[in-house]
C-alpha cells in the first residue's frame, strides 16, 4: 500500500509539470502576426543589401580572372624569348590583315598557352563573333572584325589580337592590340567590365620605345585622375571604357569603390 501511494504521487508530480511546461510554451511563442512581421523586415533587409552583395561579389570574380588572363599573356612573351630572342628582332609580315594577326598568335603568343578553339577566317564561326559595348553602353566597333584573329583559352577567355607593321610609320612601326573577355559571349560583353585592352610594342621611333617587348594595358602611362575622366577612350560611363584594365592595374588589381561600374 505504500509504494502504491508513492507511485500513484509520482504520476500525479510528472502531470501537473508537463501541463505546466506546456502552458509556458504557448505563452512563449511568438505570434502570428510577429512572425509576418519578421519575415517583412528580413525581407526588405535582403532586398536592400543583395543586389550590392551580388556586386561586389561579381567585381572580385572579375578582378581575379582579369590577373589571372593578364598574366597567362604576358608570360608569353618571356617563353617566346627564349626561342626566338629579343621581342624587337621578332618578324612580322607588312601591314595589317587577319593573316598578319594570325601569324604573330600563331609563331608568339598561342604556342604557348592551352588554346581550345581558334576562329576561322573572317571570324563568322559561332561564339567568334557577337556585339559588344562600351562602358557607356553604345556597341564598340574598334574591335576589327575582318582583321582580328581570335581565339579561346580553355578556361573560356575569348581573345581577340590584331597586329600589323608599318615600316614607313613615323610612331609604332610594329605593334599588336589584344582585346580579351574574361567569360566570352555569356557575360557582361561590356569593355571595362569583362572586356580589357593590352598594348604590345615591338618596335617603336617614340618615347614609349621603353615599353618594347611588355604587354600593357592600354594608356597606362596616365594618372589615375586622367583614367576616370570624360576624355576619348578613359573608364568613364561617358566613354568605351578601353582605360578601365590601366586603372584596375595602378590599385593594385583591385576594383575600387569609385570604379565605374554600372
Amino acid at each position: 500500500m505504500k509504494l502504491k501511494r508513492v507511485y500513484n504521487f509520482n504520476i500525479k508530480k510528472v502531470v501537473r509539470f508537463f501541463f505546466k511546461k506546456q502552458e509556458k510554451r504557448y505563452h512563449s511563442a511568438f505570434t502570428l502576426a510577429e512572425v509576418l512581421l519578421t519575415l517583412v523586415l528580413v525581407g526588405v533587409v535582403a532586398a536592400l543589401t543583395l543586389p550590392t552583395l551580388i556586386t561586389n561579389c561579381q567585381k572580385i570574380i572579375s578582378k581575379n580572372k582579369v590577373k589571372k588572363a593578364y598574366a597567362l599573356l604576358s608570360q608569353t612573351t618571356r617563353m617566346a624569348e627564349n626561342d626566338y630572342g629579343n621581342v624587337s628582332t621578332w618578324q612580322l609580315p607588312e601591314g595589317d590583315s587577319w593573316q598578319n594577326a594570325k601569324t604573330f598568335t600563331d609563331t608568339y603568343i598561342s604556342p604557348y598557352l592551352k588554346v581550345s578553339h581558334s576562329c576561322k577566317q573572317r571570324n563568322n564561326e559561332k561564339n567568334c563573333d557577337y556585339n559588344m559595348y562600351g562602358l557607356n553602353g553604345t556597341a564598340y566597333r574598334n574591335i576589327y572584325k575582318d582583321k582580328t584573329y581570335r581565339f579561346y583559352m580553355v578556361d573560356g577567355t575569348f581573345v581577340m589580337v590584331w597586329a600589323f607593321y608599318r615600316p614607313n610609320y613615323s610612331g609604332h612601326k610594329k605593334r599588336a592590340s589584344i582585346f580579351f573577355d574574361i567569360d566570352g559571349p555569356r557575360g557582361a560583353n561590356t569593355v571595362g567590365k569583362d572586356i580589357f585592352k593590352l598594348e604590345y610594342i615591338i618596335e617603336s621611333t617614340t618615347k614609349e620605345a621603353s615599353k618594347i617587348g611588355k604587354i600593357l594595358p592600354a594608356w597606362i602611362d596616365e594618372d589615375r585622375a586622367r583614367l576616370m575622366s570624360n576624355r576619348n577612350e578613359m573608364c568613364n560611363t561617358r566613354q568605351d571604357g578601353i582605360a578601365c584594365l590601366a586603372l584596375i592595374y595602378k590599385d593594385g588589381w583591385d576594383i575600387a569603390s569609385d570604379y565605374p561600374w554600372k
